[in-house]
């Protein structure tokens, strides 16, 4: 196969290390960030499951508000003070 010309305004490849090191830390932190996602996104379909089952869409205890969000599977759960951004 022949060598591929170098287009005009392009840069020509190049190995940088640093960015390499940079890219391979990122892609670990993203691998074990969708990992741990995993628990949080069964715990909220169980949530939602025990909400419809009890006919909740909106359970207040204390500091604790949840919403649930009919039609669209999802919950908004709130302790305190916080507020929506």
């Amino acid at each position: 196969m022949a060598k591929q010309q170098n287009l005009e305004g392009v840069p020509e490849r190049q190995v940088i290390p640093a960015v390499t090191r940079a890219a391979e830390k990122f892609e670990e932190l993203r691998d074990e960030w969708m990992k741990a996602g995993e628990p949080m996104r069964k715990a909220r379909e169980k949530l939602i499951a025990v909400m419809e089952e009890n006919g909740v869409t909106i359970y207040v205890e204390d500091d604790l508000n949840v919403v649930l969000q009919p039609g669209k599977k999802s919950v908004k759960v709130r302790r305190g003070d916080d507020e929506e951004d």
